[in-house]
């Protein structure tokens, strides 16, 4: 039982941070695009912050996805 606790737990916690990060990222993605950005590009930029900062908050991200936009 104690295990069963545990493995549940652990997946509980990998469920709500994967869900977490799948949903900023397409949040990020849609508002670029909306604001008209070619979506492609959006996803890239969105997944290359992404994997060098993984806990990043949704404004933050798409502060820095509008900054690489404008630095191109």
């Amino acid at each position: 039982i104690e295990l069963r606790d545990k493995v549940d737990s652990i997946a509980e916690s990998f469920d709500k941070s994967f869900s977490g990060s799948f949903t900023v990222k397409n949040d990020a993605v849609a508002a670029l695009t909306n604001l008209g950005y070619n979506q492609k590009n959006a996803e890239k930029i969105v997944r290359d912050i992404l994997s060098g900062e993984p806990d990043i908050s949704i404004e933050d991200l798409i502060k820095k996805a509008l900054s690489e936009f404008f630095n191109k």
